[in-house]
């Protein structure tokens, strides 16, 4: 008798964890991964998370948006925080979703930039199974989009392209793992290297910037073996040039005063030239 209660007694424990995992995240309940990414479980469709009936048709789709316009971004630019979103789409209505998404670099699978600032129903958990740290749903939550921020890893990390690896779950709401329909997806996105901007960074000069984040003006110090004309240009974080200006530079230290009062929130990169040669630097404004 006892023995059979004790065993009712795991099963029932069993079940909790894994209704738990369901309605508050794998990493965090389960203490996995669940992405379908190298080194994570193939999917919620696995033994043990969500059984896999195809009952709501459901697909997920992965976004990448610049920050500052809600505009899709097509490349990243190192260090650049950018609004990542998890859809979840159905044929028909489920009770209620959930969701887990990782970023890995493609070149050794190892974690691509960091989470910050989760949005609804969004958690941001660690596995200390893979080592990683994943946004996921908090609670069996209501809506099918789930919004996290996505800080792009830096140059002394940056490895040219990342892969976004997602597994979402439309749920029956039945609290088993029964009767859900889970999906995967992924999305590549390069590092950006179009029109030029982070290529033949051959000028002997130095640049730094203050204040950086600027908010009003920006102080840049532009220091080396310099002699005449230099062309400056200013690219938003969608490689678009904004701003133009001519510099007549001396060997030595320079400083040039920048009015950035009307320039739109987000990180931006600095480009001094002449002959065909280059200095690149980024920097943030508020």
């Amino acid at each position: 008798m006892k023995i059979r209660f004790f065993l009712i007694l795991l099963a029932g424990i069993g079940a909790y964890i894994l209704n738990s995992g369901a309605t508050q995240g794998a990493a965090n309940v389960l203490n996995d991964g669940y992405t379908g990414a190298p080194g994570d479980k193939t999917g919620c469709s696995i033994t043990n998370c969500h059984a896999d009936i195809n009952s709501f048709g459901t697909s997920v789709t992965i976004e990448v948006m610049d920050a500052a316009s809600g505009s899709p971004v097509t490349s990243y630019i190192p260090s650049t925080i950018y609004d990542v979103k998890v859809t979840i789409g159905t044929t028909s209505a489920p009770a209620g979703y959930g969701f887990q998404i990782i970023c890995l670099h493609d070149q050794n699978n190892a974690q691509a930039g960091n989470w910050s600032a989760p949005g609804t129903d969004v958690r941001l958990s660690t596995s200390t199974v893979t080592g990683r740290n994943y946004a996921e749903h908090n609670k069996r939550s209501t809506t099918n989009n789930f919004t996290v921020k996505w800080q792009a890893p830096g140059f002394a990390s940056s490895t040219g392209s990342v892969t976004f690896y997602a597994s979402g779950n439309s749920a029956n709401g039945n609290n088993m793992k029964s009767g859900d329909d889970p999906g995967n997806a992924s999305f590549t996105i390069p590092e950006q290297t179009s029109g030029g901007i982070f290529e033949n960074d051959r000028l002997a000069v130095h640049l730094s910037f203050y204040p950086n984040p600027a908010s009003e003006f920006l102080n840049i110090d532009i220091a080396g073996e310099l002699s005449g004309n230099y062309d400056l240009e200013i690219f938003d974080e969608l490689g678009r040039k904004t701003t133009t200006e001519n510099l007549a530079l001396s060997a030595g230290d320079n400083n040039h005063q920048m009015d950035v009062c009307d320039f739109v929130p987000g990180t931006y990169t600095l480009r001094l030239h002449k002959d065909g040669k280059y200095k690149t630097a980024r920097f943030v404004k508020l």
